[in-house]
């Protein structure tokens, strides 16, 4: 994806690759550790966090080659993905 994009739009394109209907909450950590809340980031409507701390706010261009996060779709069933950065487009 161009490091243009956000994390919820991140999100979207992972969700839709698995098919999934995008109708849960999701989150990603960006340190790597599940519901760690050192560098965590929700969608607006799930977390009463300052705004950003928002996916809709953090763009991709502030994420480093070679970094590895957690994303977390459904928080009941907790669908885990292992993301990683291999380049910048």
């Amino acid at each position: 994806m161009p490091k243009t994009k956000t994390l919820a739009e991140l999100a979207d394109v992972i969700l839709w690759s698995f098919d999934f209907a995008i109708d849960h909450a999701h989150a990603f950590f960006m340190d790597n550790v599940e519901w760690s809340h050192a560098d965590s980031y929700f969608l607006s409507f799930v977390s009463d966090d300052v705004e950003e701390r928002y996916t809709e706010n953090v763009y991709l261009d502030s994420l480093s080659v070679k970094q590895k996060f957690k994303f977390i779709f459904d928080f009941g069933d907790e669908w885990r993905f292992e993301c990683q950065v291999l380049r910048e487009i």
